[in-house]
Parts: C-alpha cells; sequence; structure tokens
C-alpha cells in the first residue's frame, strides 16, 4: 500500500492540479495541489505602506501595483516556458484572501491580461476562483479548499482527495 501511494507522489501525470494563491495585504503563497502533494512555489513578501494623506496614497496603490506585479510574475515564472506541462494540467486557480484583496489582485490582473494581450493571464483569469479565507498564510489552505465553490469545480480532479 505505501509503495503504490509513493508511486503516486512520483508520478507527475495527474488528471489535474489546482493552483491556490493565499493572500492578505504585502503577503503571498502560491501553491500546487496534486493527488498527493501540496507544494509551495512561490512565498511574496512586499511592504504595503499605509494612505494616511495624498502623498501616502499614492504611495500605497504604487506599492499595491508593484505587489501584484511580484505576484503576477511568480505565476509566469513556475507555471509558462519551461514550466508549461504545469500549465496545462491546472484545472483551476483559487485565490483567497480576508477582506477585499483577492477582488483588487483579480481586478488588476484583467486589467493586465487585457492591457499585455497574453493568453496565458488570460487562461488564468477564466480559471480563477475568488474565495474567501482568514489569513494570507499557507493553513488557510484547507479554509479555501472546502469551500462549496472550490469542490464543486475540482470534484473531477484528482487533487480532489487533497481536501
Amino acid at each position: 500500500m505505501h509503495v503504490r501511494k509513493l508511486n503516486q507522489i512520483i508520478k507527475e501525470q495527474d488528471v489535474g492540479t489546482v493552483v491556490a494563491i493565499t493572500m492578505e495585504e504585502g503577503l503571498a503563497n502560491i501553491f500546487v495541489i496534486s493527488q498527493a502533494k501540496t507544494l509551495l512555489k512561490a512565498k511574496i513578501e512586499k511592504s504595503i505602506t499605509k494612505s494616511r494623506g495624498a502623498m501616502s496614497a499614492l504611495k500605497n496603490a504604487t506599492s499595491k501595483t508593484k505587489f501584484y506585479d511580484q505576484i503576477i510574475n511568480a505565476m509566469i515564472r513556475n507555471f509558462s516556458g519551461e514550466n508549461q506541462v504545469i500549465n496545462a494540467r491546472i484545472g483551476c486557480i483559487v485565490i483567497g484572501s480576508p477582506g477585499f484583496t483577492r477582488e483588487n489582485f483579480f481586478n488588476y490582473l484583467k486589467d493586465q491580461s487585457d492591457r499585455k494581450g497574453s493568453q496565458f493571464l488570460k487562461d488564468i483569469v477564466a480559471k480563477s476562483i475568488l474565495v474567501h479565507c482568514s489569513t494570507g498564510f499557507k493553513h488557510s489552505l484547507k479554509e479555501m479548499l472546502s469551500n462549496i465553490s472550490v469542490n464543486q469545480k475540482i470534484v473531477d480532479m484528482s487533487c480532489a482527495q487533497e481536501t
């Protein structure tokens, strides 16, 4: 039994994988969830300045834009180019955060995909599901994956056992 499980872990041809992004302001973790394993692909940390006036509001918007760009660049680095095999198996991308961070990031992602015309970014937008989670740390994965809308989407994929 254990040998069979180890062979499943080693085998890289899963039926489907899920990419999960847990985030909050200034912190994002990107995970790949397959049938038998969950891998942390990237951890992005950026200090976001508080908006307390006209100039600091501009700095706040600039630092959020840089933070969102870092997340998009990490996605491109990990799931396109020579890592295209992983991208082909991605069934959905679950984006979770407390508050409105996930909506703000998703809107920024849509704007970037329209502006750049990148097919990769358009695929990410099409596969994305937005859910609530209590924090941006990795222990929120279970909370995100137990969401009803996520379960309905991944029920046919092999990674559904991981939830």
